[in-house]
């Protein structure tokens, strides 16, 4: 219903000739992005480091054709906030698009197909490269 009312916030495209849903694709170039940063200081003496995760269709974006996905300053925004605060902030977005032509031989993603999140594969790339890098 959400579709047919161009309420909906999901738009389709095709990976690998595979119809994919991403969510959120196609805000403006101006728009600025915002989250909870940690102040807490009980909280922060425990952090080492933040790990930022691309959403799909950053990841994807090269891979479709109609999507248009602007890129945004959230890593930035992120290591900005929290170089404040003495925290590296780690961008996993390299290894999971160095990823991607390997699953995608084996007809996988690295996100689930309908939704924003990654799955099973998408996981495990991101487990090994923390592993790998001692992170």
């Amino acid at each position: 219903m959400s579709k047919w009312t161009n309420t909906c916030d999901v738009q389709y495209d095709f990976i690998d000739n595979k119809l994919t849903g991403f969510l959120w694709a196609n805000r403006n170039k101006e728009y600025i992005y915002k989250t909870h940063i940690i102040n807490n200081p009980e909280i922060l003496k425990r952090i080492n480091k933040v790990f930022f995760v691309p959403t799909k269709s950053t990841v994807y974006k090269k891979y479709t054709k109609n999507l248009i996905n602007y890129d945004s300053n959230k890593f930035l925004f992120l290591q900005k906030s929290y170089s404040k605060k003495n925290i590296d902030v780690v961008d996993l977005t390299l290894p999971l698009k160095s990823n991607i032509k390997k699953y995608l031989l084996k007809e996988n993603l690295l996100f689930f197909k309908d939704d924003t999140h990654l799955n099973k594969y998408g996981i495990s790339v991101l487990a090994d490269y923390i592993l790998d890098q001692s992170l």
